[in-house]
């Protein structure tokens, strides 16, 4: 099953696999993240060329694992119906 564009996750490793990124409020592209941005708009930031990613802070648990979200650029684009 491929993930839906734009989801966002909790995971457990200080890198992101392939098809996601951190969601550290990096600037991405608009040209090459069109779907993406059709989205997101520039909800957290950017301007005419580039938007940003949502940055949210990492998770500590209970036992003192640190969790970060990543966010899919590449999958399913969500459909409304």
């Amino acid at each position: 099953m491929n993930p839906l564009l734009g989801s966002i996750m909790l995971w457990p490793f200080d890198w992101a696999p392939q098809s996601w990124l951190l969601c550290n409020g990096q600037s991405l592209s608009i040209k090459q993240n069109s779907a993406l941005h059709s989205l997101m708009g520039n909800t957290y930031g950017g301007d005419d060329a580039n938007f940003m990613l949502p940055n949210m802070k990492n998770v500590t648990t209970a036992s003192g694992a640190e969790l970060r979200y990543i966010i899919c650029i590449q999958g399913v684009f969500p459909s409304r119906y």
